[in-house]
């Protein structure tokens, strides 16, 4: 599937209610323009909070431009046609963080990206040791949008799930990179058995001579 853009123009900073906009008088089915405007609000809310802003002063860099918009319609198209046509449910194997630095409007960015890391909250995610971003932020609202493990707790999953995001921000300015020191708290989640107790159970080894 390639999409060839007719410009180059005005294809990056856009803001929420611009994108919005452009979904809004697009010819997809009702359903598609909700996927996708749902799609968009989580990354929005996401952007929000790592920016201590409002949802509509938001405004996307690169998730602005023509093909994050169009990653996230074709999505919200697939989501819609198999979820009306076949009722199915959704599920996934644990999700690649990546490792390493990702180039950004904002400068260099530690992976996975602030964004990222709030939309994988409660996701089973995995370090499968390749380095680079192994998960956009887009992919992230994706997954976080279908709900993978609808009727399971995170702790059943296995793997590792991001706890809580810190953040702090020095007052030193850098050329390349945001001078912001991020720490992610992963919480290990244990494998666990449904209708299951607690028991403590002893066994005892002894030989007996002289005995068939």
């Amino acid at each position: 599937f390639i999409v060839n853009l007719s410009s180059e123009n005005n294809n990056h900073h856009r803001t929420y209610n611009n994108i919005k906009d452009i979904i809004a008088k697009s010819s997809l089915s009702i359903t598609t323009k909700e996927i996708s405007l749902s799609l968009f609000q989580k990354l929005a809310l996401a952007e929000a909070e790592v920016h201590g802003i409002e949802l509509n002063e938001v405004s996307f860099h690169e998730l602005g431009a023509w093909d994050s918009i169009i990653d996230n319609v074709i999505a919200a198209f697939i989501i819609n046609k198999y979820e009306k046509k076949y009722n199915v449910s959704w599920s996934c194997s644990p999700v690649p963080i990546g490792k390493g630095i990702v180039h950004t409007a904002h400068g260099n960015l530690s992976i996975p990206a602030p964004a990222t890391s709030l939309l994988l909250n409660g996701i089973a995610i995995i370090d499968d040791g390749i380095e680079g971003e192994r998960t956009t932020p887009t992919g992230a609202a994706i997954i976080s949008h279908i709900n993978p493990y609808p009727n399971i707790s995170s702790a059943e999953t296995g793997n590792l799930n991001i706890y809580k995001q810190g953040i702090g921000i020095g007052t030193k300015k850098f050329k390349t990179i945001p001078n912001i020191l991020r720490i992610l708290i992963f919480k290990e989640a244990k494998k666990l058995i449904k209708n299951s107790k607690n028991e403590v159970i002893s066994q005892i080894n002894f030989d007996i001579d002289d005995q068939s």
